[in-house]
């Protein structure tokens, strides 16, 4: 694959990704009231969707950096994540959901890791 081809893919995944998880950690952070829905389903308290939805703009902004600078803290960003998505499936699954609010966070990191691989793949100019 060439440099270009790489790097156009990268941004578009990347670029996607990101304004879903901007656009999430707003509603979560505002504390949407489908958020709060969501919070009393699965048990939590309203203050993780402050948490969760502070951590997904942070995240979403750092991804947003240029590909080679802040690489830790793209790293950081991308291991959150992994973690919040790991989190909502167990979530989901220890509540009792149907198949498809189950599989959503594995579909979102696999959206991720796409973008993650791509990242990994750019050259190191």
């Amino acid at each position: 694959m060439s440099k270009k081809t790489t790097t156009i893919l990268y941004w578009v995944t990347t670029g996607l990704f990101a304004a879903f998880m901007l656009m999430a950690g707003v509603v979560e952070s505002i504390q949407h009231i489908s958020g709060k829905e969501i919070m009393d389903h699965l048990g939590y308290a309203y203050f993780n969707l402050t948490i969760l939805g502070v951590g997904k703009v942070l995240a979403a902004v750092a991804l947003l950096l240029p590909p080679r600078k802040f690489t830790i803290l793209k790293e950081w960003a991308y291991a959150g994540l992994a973690f919040t998505f790991f989190g909502a499936f167990v979530a989901r699954l220890s509540a009792g959901d149907d198949i498809g609010l189950i599989i959503s966070p594995v579909v979102f990191f696999a959206f991720m890791m796409l973008g993650y691989t791509f990242w990994k793949k750019l050259p190191r100019s």
